[in-house]
């Protein structure tokens, strides 16, 4: 085990041969942890982006049927349609 960590320079002392740790020990965690960090957060901004574009949209046909159709405009917008609206956003966002 010694010899696999502590090498013997040209003058016979003893070092630590630091580029071989890094590279089987530091690196490969440190590469993983930055992989799941970038993953999680584009997931969640892709994720974010889409629940905006829905958002819109359903204020977008909130104004179509506030247009079209007036007398049915005081209908769709109760707060419980709005609520059952943005939960469906949320459902097919995530």
């Amino acid at each position: 085990m010694s010899s696999v960590i502590y090498g013997v320079n040209i003058s016979g002392h003893i070092c630590t041969n630091v580029d071989s740790l890094m590279k089987h020990h530091y690196l490969p965690v440190m590469y993983s942890v930055i992989f799941a960090v970038g993953l999680l957060g584009k997931v969640t901004s892709i994720a974010i982006y889409l629940a905006n574009i829905l958002f819109l949209t359903c204020l977008a046909v909130f104004r179509y049927v506030v247009v079209a159709h007036p007398l049915r405009a005081a209908q769709v917008q109760q707060k419980r349609w709005g609520i059952v609206a943005y939960a469906a956003v949320w459902a097919i966002a995530t």
